[in-house]
């Protein structure tokens, strides 16, 4: 019987444990030293190990790397649901917009099943037929190692971030979850291009056609409240007025209502939601608060009472994010309503028993302005009464 290799020069337990914990059967090629007493004293012609220390050998090496290679690369292709070649979102999503080094790649996925596709400087031969035998289950694009794929479950968890988004638009918009899917998954991609998807043009239409009957004419003397923290040991002075408008264009992050450079003012309709919404840390900041009052009537798309709770549940998963996904939804529903002459939009807090404004088109001063600055003692005073 010839030997040609045995499992001290080559690893031909990661093969064993491999076929063992998915279940595979027996490994072919594979044959036991204990089963072969003639081959005890003989050495191994490779790394001269007398037999009888080693488990296991294989007569042929190329004729085990062609048996195991594609076996092993048809398992691991179960876990790639989709690849460069045919995923439009997770994959260039991350790309631009997030950390690339957060993808999954092929040679990553070998290494996480025990083969290593380099060795130092030179490949290893088992692994690198194995990457030769991986490919895309749904497109079925062939891999090299530096390759990125997404799992099913990377997927379903994708998309599974958008329930409140397929909440609302169900509850309030009418739209199917299959509907909803379709048109998430457009956003997603294309999240300037949102009414070349018939459900964007269906929820346009809707509000421009008033067939939700959900504007509301807010009547001048109605009273809001924005607050800023601030750090005790950094300042001690209340902000003046100036500092607590919506900041300028320039200095705009995406928010749940705005694009990134798009300012829109923020406001709650009751001092204890406000405070709720900051999250203050009573012990490292103080919180000032500014009284807005409003001068002229202003009209507003008033989702408050339909779910709309679930808007202030869209929070980013990464607040690097440069483009946060979870917000492009509201984002479209903001634009809509900025280009149809909606002066804001209205939405229940998520905090309690309260509603949050969120207003995007008016003129400081002529259509609201800041009746007074509340200073951090006395909200405490108020709240307690």
């Amino acid at each position: 019987m010839i030997v040609e290799r045995c499992s001290n020069c080559m690893d031909i337990q990661k093969v064993i444990d491999f076929y063992d914990i998915h279940k595979l059967g027996p490994v072919p090629t594979i044959l036991e030293v204990s089963e072969i007493e003639d081959l005890y004293l003989t050495k191994c012609p490779n790394c001269k190990e007398v037999l009888k220390e080693v488990a296991y050998f294989i007569e042929d090496k190329s004729d085990f790397i062609s048996t195991v290679a594609p076996e092993i690369g048809e398992e691991l292709s179960k876990e790639i649901a989709g690849c460069q070649s045919c995923n439009s979102d997770i994959i260039p999503y991350t790309q631009i917009y997030g950390d690339p080094s957060d993808l999954e790649n092929a040679g990553s996925l070998l290494e996480e099943n025990g083969f290593s596709v380099w060795t130092g400087n030179s490949k290893d031969e088992l692994a690198s037929v194995i990457l030769e035998n991986l490919y895309c289950s749904t497109c079925n694009s062939s891999f090299s190692d530096d390759d990125p794929y997404v799992t099913e479950w990377e997927k379903s968890n994708w998309y599974g971030d958008f329930q409140e988004e397929k909440e609302i638009l169900d509850k309030v918009f009418n739209i199917s979850e299959d509907e909803a899917n379709s048109f998430i998954e457009h956003l997603i991609n294309y999240p300037m291009l949102a009414l070349h998807h018939k459900i964007g043009q269906k929820i346009y239409d809707s509000i421009k056609y008033n067939e939700l009957d959900l504007t509301k004419i807010l009547k001048p003397e109605i009273v809001f409240y924005r607050g800023r923290t601030r750090k005790k040991r950094e300042r001690l002075a209340t902000f003046i007025p100036e500092e607590l408008w919506n900041p300028p264009k320039a200095l705009s992050s995406q928010g749940r209502f705005n694009f990134a450079g798009v300012s829109t003012l923020y406001l709650a309709d009751n001092l204890q939601i406000l405070r709720d919404e900051l999250s203050l840390d009573d012990e490292e900041e103080s919180m000032d608060v500014a009284e807005f009052k409003i001068l002229k009537p202003l009209r507003i798309f008033d989702l408050t009472g339909n779910n709309s709770s679930l808007f202030s549940n869209m929070s980013p998963e990464s607040p690097r994010d440069i483009i946060k996904r979870e917000y492009v939804f509201p984002n479209f529903i903001a634009q809509c309503l900025m280009i149809l002459g909606y002066n804001g939009i209205g939405y229940d807090s998520v905090k309690g028993e309260g509603k949050n404004y969120c207003f995007f088109s008016f003129t400081k001063n002529h259509d609201i302005t800041i009746e007074r600055v509340i200073s951090h003692q006395e909200i405490e005073q108020i709240l307690l009464f």
